[in-house]
């Protein structure tokens, strides 16, 4: 039998009034918490609880490495989408995103990139603040 304070042994019905003492604390701290801090303690990692879920725009790039958005940024301005078309099919790590996939904003960089998070597949990318909505 577990011990009470100062050495008492609990009954059944004393371990379960503790119990729901404990339960109810709880609920009632995480109903005062905002929404995306309510779970806490049983909750994924911190980036999933703070950010909103977003949707890929039609005609827009991804890649895995910010270095390689930056150069497909630069091939774009002075090649135009003929030059860009060709620069994707010669790498595997950047590629057209599909319009209306879900996705989660993970971390904003300058000027204008942002790493997202392909909820579907479980992949990060970086690609443009213009392409999620």
């Amino acid at each position: 039998m577990p011990v009470g304070g100062w050495g008492k042994t609990l009954t059944g019905d004393e371990m379960r009034t503790r119990i729901l003492i404990f339960a109810t604390i709880y609920l009632a701290f995480c109903t005062l918490l905002p929404p995306a801090q309510a779970n806490v303690f049983l909750s994924p990692p911190l980036y999933q609880q703070y950010t909103y879920i977003y949707f890929t725009k039609d005609d827009y790039f991804a890649s895995l490495e910010e270095g390689l958005l930056d150069k497909a940024v630069k091939i774009a301005l002075s090649d135009g989408y003929k030059g860009l078309s060709k620069f994707i099919s010669e790498d595997d790590f950047i590629f057209f995103l599909r319009e209306g996939l879900m996705v989660r904003l993970i971390k904003p960089s300058y000027p204008g990139k942002v790493l997202i998070l392909l909820i579907d597949y479980g992949i990060y990318v970086w690609t443009l603040k213009e392409a999620i909505e």
